[in-house]
């Protein structure tokens, strides 16, 4: 008998192949550095709503959204997806920020009638499905054009969330019981596409997941950059993640002042580099000549390098040619060649 449980599933799936040549089969990545944050309760929109970036009351059965919580002085403490069901929120975000979030939300949960619970029996993972998958598989099909179709759109249903991302193509979050889409009462087939006797998906690494949506602009917050960048810094308002028109919020009034009276002096890029160890979000980005430039957000290591998002001078894009530029860079000493592009959605 195959043992289902998570772990095991991670470990010893019979996946095929997907890096085989024209190979087009989902992929199926366990997001094994996220966790889910629940606040429910009869105050927890009003909770949310004085808090967050994003608007709560937008939120509903079938809209989702990024969001972030910020200090008075408008630097983030938490970067999350939120979705709305039932009068319930879910908050997924990395575990390294989970703390300081529930450190910042606890001082004014008191204030209102809402609960707030770590949801230790959540399990998330990412899912890519190229255009051409299961052309010939009905059964299948018909299971994906169930998947939700907008940016940021969301499905919840059985304890089971999916999460459509933003700007890229076919790529959703399933946040789920451990347990209840091992007996597929959550409706999703991934047990049969991990375990059958055929399996027609590849079970991939986690960082491989990461560099995806690094190269598509999607932000995450690392550990060190907490308390460090305000949301436009890393675009969160070109992703539905900063709302202008809810009012007041902890940290509004310098968001709303970046967004109609400031000038951004530096902004995101993704970046790949041929380079055998990760670039911490504490790692100095110097030109040439040794001025300081900027420092990394993200590092995700694979077998061609290194990729991630990096915070650069917004001037840069003036040298930006068929959006990308080759940065010439000198990191811990060492001479690096940095290929920038622009995310998708500031494409020049």
């Amino acid at each position: 008998m195959i043992d289902t449980t998570w772990p095991a599933l991670i470990q010893n799936s019979r996946a095929i192949d997907a890096n085989e040549p024209g190979s087009t089969c989902p992929r199926i990545y366990p997001l094994t550095d996220t966790c889910i944050v629940e606040v429910s309760g009869d105050g927890a929109e009003k909770l949310l709503q004085g808090q967050l970036t994003c608007d709560v009351r937008t939120l509903n059965d079938q809209q989702g959204a990024f969001g972030a919580i910020c200090t008075p002085q408008g630097r983030m403490f938490s970067l999350f997806r939120i979705v709305r069901s039932e009068g319930v929120f879910l908050l997924k975000m990395s575990q390294s920020t989970v703390e300081p979030f529930l450190q910042r939300i606890e001082k004014y949960r008191q204030f209102f009638k809402a609960d707030i619970q770590v949801k230790s029996d959540k399990v998330c993972f990412g899912l890519h499905i190229p255009d051409a998958s299961y052309a010939n598989n009905d059964s299948l099909n018909a299971w994906i054009n169930t998947l939700p179709k907008g940016a940021n759109h969301q499905r919840t249903q059985q304890n089971t969330t999916v999460f459509r991302l933003p700007t890229l193509a076919n790529y959703w979050e399933i946040w789920t019981d451990k347990n209840s889409w091992i007996n597929d009462s959550s409706g999703l087939p991934l047990r049969e596409l991990l375990t059958d006797t055929q399996p027609q998906a590849e079970l991939t690494e986690t960082n491989e997941w990461n560099i995806q949506l690094a190269l598509g602009g999607i932000p995450e917050l690392a550990e060190k950059s907490v308390d460090q960048l305000v949301p436009h810094m890393v675009n969160l308002h070109k992703i539905g993640g900063v709302s202008f028109k809810k009012g007041c919020y902890t940290g509004q009034e310098i968001v709303a002042r970046m967004e109609y009276l400031g000038k951004l002096k530096k902004q995101v890029y993704c970046y790949q580099a041929s380079h055998e160890r990760c670039l911490g979000a504490e790692t100095t980005i110097h030109d040439q000549e040794g001025a300081n430039l900027g420092s990394f957000i993200s590092s995700f290591k694979n077998q061609l390098g290194v990729a991630g998002l990096a915070l650069l001078p917004k001037s840069l894009e003036d040298n930006f040619e068929n959006n990308t530029y080759q940065l010439e860079s000198v990191i811990d000493g060492e001479s690096i060649s940095l290929a920038l592009s622009l995310p998708r959605y500031l494409s020049v």
